[in-house]
């Protein structure tokens, strides 16, 4: 019989306790080739190579807020899903949505989306993953004063493209922090006092719905869905691109 003691045994439990998670964690209902002919190796699921990296697993090479895949903030909620979609344009992210909607809801797996991955909602072990890491293009209009913002791009980037204009908008305190969970959450930054909140500064969505469709809402489209954005978090859809006021 084996035995562990310090860290050794710390790293023990950590394993046992990981390799139980995992035993609860279930295929996708659906066919897994529907989405692999999509996304190729960018559908990664439990037993390949980059899951523990996609998962956001600090202690893999390469897992940084700002790597070639992002960690998860919060440590003691890197999840285990039962696989993680890691997207690349709007069209994939409407693909995922039509496939959650399809297989995964009417058998119970719910979809959790990952931008900045600080929420405590994300990762969670036997869900499937939308991941918008790589969705995180960002255009800065500066005569209008507004940006493009999709919906995986963090806070960190939003600044810097922001920055060689002269211009700002009001932010989270961190860097790593994902735009889109800041923004439909509220969103508190330095400059709330002069300019108000994150979400006072939203100008517009593009958001695709549950049956895959992607609509535009703002305060003359849509305006009850843009309402409902404000503050209600991920429960109308998955946004893929804001617009704000800078």
């Amino acid at each position: 019989m084996a035995f562990c003691c310090g860290s050794r045994a710390d790293k023990c439990v950590e394993e046992k306790e990981c390799a139980l998670r995992l035993e609860h964690v279930s295929l996708l209902p659906g066919p897994a080739a529907e989405l692999r002919s999509l996304l190729g190796s960018r559908l990664v699921t439990p037993g390949q190579e980059l899951y523990d990296a996609a998962r956001g697993d600090p202690k893999v090479e390469g897992v940084d807020w700002n790597g070639r895949f992002r960690q998860t903030w919060n440590l003691d909620d890197v999840g285990f899903p039962s696989a993680i979609a890691i997207v690349e344009s709007v069209e994939e992210v409407q693909a995922v949505v039509r496939y959650a909607a399809k297989h995964c809801l009417p058998a119970g797996k719910r979809l959790c989306v990952a931008a900045g991955r600080h929420s405590h909602q994300c990762i969670l072990d036997d869900t499937f993953v939308l991941d918008l890491q790589r969705l995180n293009f960002i255009e800065v209009m500066p005569d209008q004063k507004i940006a493009k913002v999709s919906g995986g791009a963090q806070q960190g980037e939003l600044d810097l493209a922001c920055e060689p204009h002269g211009l700002a908008t009001t932010a989270g305190h961190n860097a790593s922090t994902g735009c889109g969970g800041l923004i439909i959450q509220g969103g508190h930054g330095f400059l709330e006092r002069k300019f108000g909140m994150v979400v006072d500064n939203l100008l517009e969505v593009d958001i695709v719905l549950a049956d895959g469709r992607l609509v535009t809402a703002n305060s003359s489209v849509n305006p009850d869905l843009f309402w409902a954005v404000r503050g209600g978090g991920g429960n109308f859809g998955v946004i893929a691109r804001f617009t704000l006021q800078l």
